[in-house]
């Protein structure tokens, strides 16, 4: 796919600074459509906040999915605490996955648990082991001891895939930096006539190298001046918003409006989401690399822009990984 340079559109600031719904951004990625005879499963965690499960099913309804169709959704809860989190994070997540995934058999579940302590890992394991794909939230900075907890559990629940942005531009989290967790970023994207015209990698999205020796599965494609021997973030990304580009539109208690959510967190929903189609499960983030071997066609390079540390580059890169992806086409390589 030929990319055009921000030079060439000087107008494109200005003509895509625009809401669209969840369901509208799987469209520009060309997402299968889900199949509503089939239950998926989709968990969420993250430290106490607010969520109102009737906004989510506000921003369904207004974005043109049938109420038959609605998804079903549940909050548990672990540990008590006071909310920690302002925005609408929660609503907007689960809002993104349940328009990719419409079916009254499917099942969203938000575990809130009140640290990143016991609470939240009880409330990883739980979610891990009730669902197909779970989104991580919340997580820890990485420390060698976190890795091996993390990456005990995410062994005990192979048959379920990981999901969670890589950072915020400067610590790589766990459990996204070990190789068997979707480790994502966000980029930002351009359109023309309505349709995917180019993206760039998103300034505040982040990557790197964590201090876990390179997956078997990454050292035939990610470059050894990149990965220097180490487990290298993020695998995907995936349109996230932003001021200046196509942003999410979500129902909040203030009435219709752009998702005031980190770009970052958005980015990691739309993955999860499009991981819950896939007929697969177990050792997802190897399948994604093959796929980009045998289909390179299936992805987005990304070649413009810079996040906080790195440049996106021609390939596999720290700021935007294997780039964004065509849903139809990743899908039946998975």
């Amino acid at each position: 796919m030929q990319l055009l340079a921000v030079k060439d559109h000087p107008q494109k600031l200005q003509e895509t600074s625009q809401n669209v719904y969840p369901i509208q951004m799987a469209t520009y990625y060309n997402f299968p459509k889900p199949d509503r005879c089939r239950k998926y499963r989709v968990g969420i965690t993250n430290i106490f906040g607010p969520v109102n499960l009737s906004n989510v099913r506000s921003t369904w309804k207004a974005s043109g999915i049938e109420e038959k169709d609605f998804p079903k959704l549940s909050v548990e809860y672990f540990g008590s605490g006071p909310g920690f989190c302002s925005e609408d994070r929660n609503d907007t997540v689960l809002a993104i996955i349940g328009s990719i995934i419409p079916s009254a058999k499917s099942h969203i579940k938000l575990y809130l648990s009140e640290s990143t302590n016991v609470s939240y890992f009880e409330a990883s394991e739980k979610a891990l082991a009730e669902n197909d794909v779970v989104l991580f939230l919340a997580g820890n900075t990485f420390d060698e001891t976190s890795a091996k907890l993390w990456s005990d559990l995410l062994d005990k629940y192979k048959n379920t895939i990981p999901v969670m942005y890589c950072g915020d531009g400067t610590d790589l989290y766990l459990p996204s930096a070990l190789p068997q967790c979707v480790s994502t970023g966000a980029s930002v994207l351009y359109l023309k006539d309505n349709k995917y015209d180019y993206e760039t990698a998103y300034n505040f999205s982040g990557g790197g190298r964590a201090n876990i020796p390179q997956p078997k599965y990454q050292k035939d494609v990610v470059p050894e001046e990149l990965a220097q021997g180490k487990r290298t973030c993020p695998d995907l990304v995936i349109n996230g918003g932003s001021s200046d580009s196509v942003g999410y539109r979500v129902k909040t208690n203030d009435g219709f409006m752009r998702a005031k959510t980190n770009p970052i967190v958005i980015s990691s929903a739309m993955i999860a989401g499009f991981l819950a189609l896939s007929d697969s499960k177990c050792k997802m983030t190897k399948r994604i690399y093959k796929a980009y071997q045998k289909f390179p066609s299936a992805f987005n390079d990304i070649t413009l822009g810079t996040t906080v540390n790195y440049p996106a580059l021609v390939g596999y890169d720290l700021a935007t990984g294997l780039g964004s992806f065509n849903g139809a086409k990743l899908i039946i390589c998975l």
